[in-house]
């Protein structure tokens, strides 16, 4: 086992690209024991040089600590958690970076800064170049809403209280449709206030991780949308627009509110985002399901008296998508043009 500097024994979940990614972040500064996924097909294989175990293999393996590599952190630690396999304090994820992000803008001189939330749509769709301000992207270390006002709320915690001008909240049309007490046990704030813990990484994630790795993945997502994805897209809306939750709307509605009463109480801007999708996409979603998400999102808009930005609507090349609901580098230069005129304004 190569023991890095450091010498803490790691197991990376996640045996795919976010994985690899990771790793060679982590890898001069821990020694690495090896993958976890639960794909089955990867299991008793070997990634990047080392093998990739199941959960059950777990207790019978030599580590300190599970660093998660995957946006869905919250699901795999609840799965962690519920396999009772798995000490929790020895758990770590990869939103280890959001607090350096948060850190560095919280340091800085800059008095307007900008907060983003939401899934992988959001964290694709702003560029801070195209932004001309200071960006704080706390998307795609989310998968619901109730995380994102989590998040928020670590951010104000975390130096940035006075230094937040606007926050982008960014939804979709099924953003109030997630299972709300799907992780109703599980305290999601833990998974982000590692850096006041003795675990891991904080040299790496200095050094290496926060300098080269967010920047790429933010500024160099250079896919663009093929005609096969284009082929699939109406399936996809369609599925998630009939994998619906009728019961927690009402609820993610009110965390909704939350968020906003909670910017709003500390003088911060908040703008509700409606993230764009390609048209072959959009074609598929039910027409009961958009309406009922448009009516929700005026209803709160308008109650509140915030902006909303509606990027669905907008008519975006093939060429700015990478797949069908994410823009590419191109595409978030394109839509936070589009942004940046929308905070000038206020």
């Amino acid at each position: 086992m190569d023991r890095g500097r450091a010498g803490k024994r790691i197991l990376v979940f996640g045996a795919g690209g976010n994985g690899a990614a990771h790793l060679q972040s982590l890898k001069p500064h821990v020694a690495l024991a090896g993958f976890v996924d639960n794909d089955a097909g990867k299991q008793g294989k070997f990634y990047c040089g080392h093998p990739v175990y199941s959960i059950a293999d777990i207790p019978s393996l030599e580590y300190d600590h599970i660093f998660i590599a995957s946006s869905w952190a919250l699901d795999i630690f609840s799965q962690l958690v519920q396999s009772e396999a798995v000490p929790t304090e020895t758990v770590i994820d990869y939103t280890l970076r959001l607090s350096f992000d948060v850190a560095t803008a919280a340091s800085g001189a800059c008095e307007d800064v900008v907060v983003a939330t939401g899934n992988s749509y959001a964290f694709n769709a702003f560029h801070q170049g195209s932004l001309e301000r200071t960006l704080v992207n706390l998307a795609m270390s989310s998968q619901d809403i109730r995380t994102d006002c989590e998040l928020l709320k670590f951010a104000m915690e975390n130096g940035l209280s006075g230094k937040i001008g606007h926050v982008l909240i960014g939804v979709y049309h099924y953003i109030f449709d997630y299972e709300y007490e799907k992780r109703a046990n599980i305290d999601s704030t833990r998974l982000y206030s590692f850096l006041s813990d003795k675990n891991v990484t904080d040299a790496a994630y200095a050094d290496n991780f926060f300098q080269s790795l967010s920047e790429n993945v933010r500024n160099s997502y250079t896919s663009v949308l093929s005609p096969s994805m284009i082929a699939v897209a109406a399936e996809e809306a369609i599925y998630r627009s009939e994998k619906a939750y009728p019961q927690s709307r009402e609820k993610n509605a009110g965390i909704l509110e939350s968020m906003l009463t909670l910017a709003l109480q500390q003088s911060i801007q908040p703008h509700i985002v409606i993230l764009p999708m390609h048209t072959s996409y959009v074609e598929g979603i039910r027409p009961g399901h958009l309406r009922f998400f448009y009516e929700t999102i005026r209803g709160i808009a308008a109650k509140y008296g915030v902006p909303v930005l509606d990027g669905l609507r907008m008519p975006f090349p093939d060429k700015a998508f990478g797949d069908a609901t994410h823009l590419n580098r191109f595409g978030s230069m394109l839509f936070s043009a589009v942004v940046a005129q929308a905070l000038r304004r206020g």
